[in-house]
């Protein structure tokens, strides 16, 4: 996994959820929608090297810095995503 996308794993830990599954480029997390009930994993995924996550369950998603100001980690520092990690 690049640099960019381990910095993105650490803020899903810090700010998300503590213990995502992670297999290759992708996490399962908790989902991060507040008006998500479910607190548990297993719909909701994170693709760290692009920084953009989706909820099957409620069908919310989009990118790393919504799900943190959903957090209230608004201000965190984002890595900047490198195209080219995507490939």
């Amino acid at each position: 996994m690049r640099q960019n996308a381990l910095k993105a794993l650490e803020l899903v830990k810090q700010h998300i959820d503590p213990n995502p599954r992670v297999v290759g480029n992708e996490a399962t997390i908790i989902c991060p929608n507040p008006d998500h009930a479910d607190r548990r994993r297993g719909s909701c995924h994170i693709n760290l090297p692009k920084q953009v996550w989706h909820c099957f369950s409620c069908g919310d998603g989009g990118s790393l810095k919504k799900a943190l100001k959903y957090m209230g980690a608004s201000g965190a520092k984002i890595p900047l995503r490198n195209p080219a990690e995507s490939l």
